[in-house]
């Protein structure tokens, strides 16, 4: 592999430092076809959650509800949130993006923290606590089928999120 190949984007995998550490230090067990297999298999469960939350939004019984919702998410990118931190006052700012990953204990925890945090501006649109109880039921299930069909480890618990947190430090003067 060239050096521009080995640094290309297709090449990228993202890791937090410990797990970079490991993998570095043993090399024969976390082949390329190993860290590959573990790329596409990160990226199913990246993409899987919005795409299972989008694909309920069209069931028959929901469509009328989502037909005029605008996505409310935005995602500040850290060179965005860095000027807007200069504006207000805030100086010697770092921000930076870290890729996480969190396991929730079981579909009760899961269910819990869907509903309240991610879910919630979907539930919004829906009439009452009968449709929202479904759609969130709905998603769950769509969660464990996913999970079943796409995963190796049949031990691998479909209950958790991939998320990426804004990261910030910034000093503010006393005036």
């Amino acid at each position: 592999m060239t050096e521009e190949q080995r640094r290309s984007f297709d090449n990228l995998i993202l890791l937090c430092p410990t797990h970079h550490t490991i993998i570095d230090k043993v090399p024969a067990k976390y082949t390329t076809d190993f860290l590959n297999q573990m790329k596409v298999n990160r990226q199913k469960k990246t993409e899987n959650k919005q795409t299972l939350l989008l694909r309920v939004m069209k069931f028959n019984e929901f469509k009328v509800y989502f037909a005029n919702m605008n996505q409310s998410w935005y995602f500040a990118k850290p060179d965005d949130t860095s000027k807007l931190l200069g504006e207000i006052g805030y100086i010697n700012t770092k921000v930076h993006l870290h890729n996480d990953c969190v396991n929730l204990a079981d579909r009760e925890i899961y269910s819990r923290f869907v509903k309240a945090v991610i879910m919630k501006p979907f539930l919004e649109h829906l009439p009452d606590d009968k449709m929202r109880n479904r759609y969130l039921e709905l998603f769950l299930e769509e969660v464990e089928k996913r999970s079943n069909s796409t995963s190796n480890n049949k031990s691998q618990t479909p209950w958790s999120l991939d998320f990426v947190r804004l990261n910030i430090i910034a000093d503010k003067p006393w005036n």
